[in-house]
């Protein structure tokens, strides 16, 4: 229904209705060509906005694909669903998907990556597995609570954290009209979800673990 409301019909791609002087002749849809190696290499890894850099929590799915090795057609979907989206996007010319500061394309497949994930409770380097995830959750929480336009290669270093560190974070509408702002509320922001997600870590660990069939 949303491809039939806004594109005229259920089998019409978004791709192919994109303005005109971004669509290039002799590509499908004007955009996608041959995958690009250097594209794909920048895309998942490159310092800056390369998605394992920004979220390096990803790199432990590939332990998690041991843990699927039962069910070896779910881990083909999974893993088949992360290389199509990542050969896809690398073989636009903008696949970092213009002024952003991450690879917004990559977006889609995070899901599938976060399946692939170890069991915590028992994967043998959890303390890895926590610095990685504290990371990741730190620089989507910058990123988030500062700007997620930043026209840089190196929007976390260069922008995100200095300009958190200073207090220039954008807060909830409501809570700039009453005056909130400055590095302070920021810092609380962040040691409450900071708290959050701890609980949450804590309650996983306890629980009982599920054996995967």
């Amino acid at each position: 229904m949303y491809q039939e409301f806004l594109f005229g019909s259920y089998f019409t791609p978004a791709a192919s209705l994109s303005n005109q002087p971004f669509l290039q002749p002799g590509k499908i849809a004007g955009l996608f060509g041959v995958p690009n190696p250097e594209s794909l290499l920048r895309l998942l890894f490159g310092p800056g906005r390369g998605v394992f850099w920004q979220m390096p929590i990803l790199f432990m799915s590939v332990f998690g694909v041991v843990s699927w090795y039962r069910r070896r057609a779910f881990l083909a979907f999974a893993v088949a669903n992360i290389a199509l989206y990542a050969l896809s996007i690398s073989a636009m010319d903008a696949y970092q998907g213009g002024v952003t500061t991450s690879m917004r394309y990559m977006i889609v497949a995070l899901p599938f990556f976060c399946i692939l994930l170890p069991d915590l409770r028992a994967f043998a380097y959890r303390r890895t597995f926590l610095l990685l995830f504290a990371i990741s959750a730190a620089n989507m929480f910058v990123l988030a609570a500062t700007s997620t336009m930043y026209a840089s290669e190196f929007p976390l270093s260069q922008f995100a954290y200095p300009d958190f560190w200073r207090g220039n974070v954008a807060f909830n509408p409501l809570l700039a009209r009453i005056g909130v702002r400055g590095a302070v509320p920021a810092f609380a922001i962040a040691a409450t979800s900071a708290f959050a997600l701890g609980s949450l870590l804590r309650t996983v660990l306890m629980r009982p673990r599920s054996t995967r069939l």
